[in-house]
């Protein structure tokens, strides 16, 4: 056997089913999908912050080395699977294709499932790799789309004529309260800053955010969607959490 047609498994893609989950039968061998694989750094993380924790700028900070992602390039094609995008700086390779071919690919068995909260696309097991890619292929994201999150927060509604009393302190505060009650720096206002909050599921108005910092007296930020796995900016309502009467 020659080294290329050996395998070895991704680490950390091992999966079971959902709690309570069960099988209903395979994916459709024609069905589409996108899939994320994720790149080692060019640089490991460890050797960019030798000399003690600080800061890491975008001219430090390593993405993917593009050799590597020319190798994963070369094996969704030979496995006919279409290179939709690749990124050095986000060290990925979105990658489209059938069930079929994704299951040939990474050798798993893609199936529907059914649970309490609704179906989903899943396997078990691990994936795996020839033995080449064993090294450089961190993670691949999307061949299994069951839920990554949950709601916590409950929705107090009537059950049978009686409500559910909240055990929650009724008490918020501002982002300004927030500050001055922890002697946050005064004097600065973030120009030159930019955060970054992952969002998984729901999305966002731009009046509700001119609305919440006029009524602060603070500058309105600017703030971008930026898809991700083909996700977008899905605004929800205060009341579309799910709510949960077990709890």
């Amino acid at each position: 056997m020659s080294k290329k047609s050996e395998r070895s498994i991704v680490k950390g893609s091992e999966r079971v089913p959902l709690h309570g989950a069960v099988a209903t039968g395979p994916i459709h061998d024609e069905e589409r999908f996108e899939v994320t694989v994720r790149i080692r750094r060019k640089t490991p993380l460890k050797d960019l912050t030798t000399d003690g924790a600080h800061y890491l700028t975008h001219d430090t900070y390593d993405g993917a080395d593009s050799k590597n992602i020319e190798l994963v390039k070369a094996f969704a094609e030979e496995h006919g699977l279409v290179v939709v995008e690749t990124s050095t700086a986000r060290r990925s390779v979105f990658l489209s294709g059938t069930a079929a071919n994704f299951s040939k690919a990474f050798e798993t068995k893609i199936e529907h499932h059914e649970h309490e909260g609704g179906t989903y696309r899943g396997r078990t097991g691990p994936l795996t790799v020839p033995i080449d890619l064993a090294d450089i292929i961190e993670g691949v994201f999307g061949i299994d789309n069951r839920p990554a999150a949950r709601p916590h927060y409950q929705h107090s509604m009537p059950t049978h004529g009686i409500g559910i009393t909240p055990h929650g302190s009724g008490t918020s505060f501002t982002p300004p309260e927030l500050a001055k009650l922890y002697d946050f720096p005064t004097g600065v206002d973030g120009s030159g800053q930019c955060i970054a909050i992952i969002e998984l599921g729901g999305g966002y108005r731009t009046t509700d955010i001119v609305t919440y910092f006029q009524k602060l007296g603070l500058p309105v930020p600017h703030v971008q969607a930026v898809s991700v796995d083909g996700a977008t900016n899905n605004p929800s309502t205060a009341n579309s959490a799910r709510w949960r009467g077990d709890a």
